[in-house]
């Protein structure tokens, strides 16, 4: 088969001396002996269980624990108010947008909606910038009870 080589012999001239059924034999015996040695080290292939945030947390003193949960719960309060108060800031914009092509067209009394609107727009705009600094306040307070529940997976 491999005869056309520059050597002058084939693969199966060293084949035919070899005793199959004795190497088989000689691999399971190495098979079993080594098994023995695979179990005692098995502690080195399996997987080091990792503490996750929820151990971690777990761990930590209750006090911290309500500490976490008050600020998640806040910052989710703030940023769903954030979100009404810039969706009616928006709507004040289109009331305003309306009253005032009113007023274009002639209609005096849109010009009560329009002050109105305007009105209500800067009272809007100041709750949202409030809650924007409260939101990183807390934010920041957030990260620090974060932070030393991270501390506890080292």
């Amino acid at each position: 088969m491999f005869k056309n080589n520059n050597f002058g012999f084939s693969v199966e001239d060293y084949l035919k001396d070899i005793d199959v059924d004795e190497l088989v034999k000689v691999a399971k015996e190495i098979q079993e002996k080594t098994k023995d040695i695979d179990e005692n080290f098995d502690f080195l292939y399996a997987e080091e269980k990792k503490m996750t945030f929820e151990d971690a947390y777990n761990m930590c003193p209750l006090e911290i624990q309500i500490k976490y949960n008050y600020l998640d719960e806040l910052l989710c309060e703030i940023d769903d108010t954030m979100m009404y108060l810039t969706e009616e800031i928006e709507k004040v914009k289109v009331n305003r947008e309306v009253a005032e092509e009113m007023l274009e067209r002639g209609f005096e009394s849109a010009r009560d909606k329009m002050i109105e609107a305007n009105r209500d727009r800067v009272k809007l705009n100041k709750k949202l910038k409030y809650l924007e600094e409260e939101y990183e306040i807390v934010m920041d307070k957030y990260d620090e009870i974060f932070i030393n529940i991270l501390e506890n997976i080292e």
